[in-house]
């Protein structure tokens, strides 16, 4: 098995070349193959084939994916449109989106990404991948060391309804605060709920984890994207002028709730904008990724965009 990510991004595979346009027979054919080749590339992506729909896409997510996973937990805005098939995060066009493992921040992580694009944007919108192997290599020793030494706290501050970030309601999927508290507890989460019917949720994990086929570490966490210094100059003065930072909507420190230097973020940062390679979209292009080895992020854009995702 190829170990390194090479820098020309996933393996691809054209629908001419397996001289077919169904990709779900093609994945129920070769799913175990595919597999493979998403564990040794970290992405895959299939081009020139039929997949136009929420609806076909639910059903070649399926067939590589049988068992789709909700997006219970998420704390990006997303909109569900079929099943277990979801909108990718809708973040304002004009704002990328930083490199990061799919909810690196819970007790059980998808393992593949799914995503499926019906309208690639006029200009910009590419989803951006990088090695985590690269990444946990090319961060400072500084930081290395710390990070590997050190747990992450991650910070959820949910309304109760509407209220400023995604409510609780939003992020579990559901209005049953027995069903939220059960669901915490399982993924061994701390919480407590606030006099207005707020949640605070706080989740303490690894920085770095091993791969969990071939055991290789990699860099995997949302530090830099949960810290209040990932908003730009004027939202980040805003924000911390209104809450305190135990109660921003996310927020990071270490485990012990110390601090994390701002300056060792944007170390890592600036790793991630070197390492990352984009995929730039044609209509029905189909990616999957490897959770743990590839983080990915999206590019700003202009234009209409539809890309979908769904999860296992």
């Amino acid at each position: 098995m190829n170990e390194e990510m090479p820098s020309t991004g996933p393996a691809v595979i054209l629908a001419d070349d397996v001289r077919s346009t169904d990709l779900m027979e093609h994945l129920d054919r070769h799913r175990l193959g595919v597999r493979d080749l998403v564990v040794e590339r970290g992405a895959v992506l299939f081009r020139g084939f039929e997949v136009g729909s929420a609806a076909r896409f639910h059903a070649v997510a399926r067939a590589f994916m049988p068992e789709l996973v909700s997006y219970v937990h998420g704390n990006s805005p997303r909109r569900r449109v079929t099943d277990r098939v979801y909108t990718s995060t809708e973040y304002p066009s004009e704002y990328p989106i930083t490199l990061h493992n799919e909810l690196s921040y819970t007790k059980s992580p998808p393992s593949y990404l799914m995503f499926c694009c019906l309208v690639p944007a006029a200009v910009g919108g590419e989803t951006l991948m990088a090695d985590g192997r690269r990444v946990l290599e090319e961060v400072t020793r500084q930081v290395r060391t710390c990070f590997l030494a050190r747990t992450i706290r991650y910070t959820q501050n949910l309304p109760d309804g509407a209220g400023f970030g995604k409510s609780w309601q939003d992020t579990f999927e559901t209005e049953d605060a027995e069903q939220v508290m059960r669901l915490l507890r399982e993924g061994g989460a701390e919480f407590v709920w606030k006099p207005d019917g707020g949640l605070r949720v706080t989740h303490i994990r690894n920085a770095v984890a091993a791969h969990p086929v071939t055991g290789r570490p990699v860099w995997f966490n949302q530090a830099d994207q949960w810290h209040w210094s990932n908003l730009d100059e004027s939202s980040r003065a805003a924000m911390l002028n209104v809450f305190a930072e135990d109660d921003l909507p996310i927020n990071a420190s270490f485990g012990d709730g110390s601090a994390i230097d701002p300056a060792d973020l944007d170390g890592i940062r600036r790793v991630y904008h070197e390492l990352a390679r984009p995929v730039r979209w044609q209509p029905g292009d189909v990616l999957i990724i490897d959770n743990w080895l590839t983080m990915h992020g999206r590019a700003a854009y202009t234009g209409p965009r539809q890309v979908l995702v769904a999860m296992a």
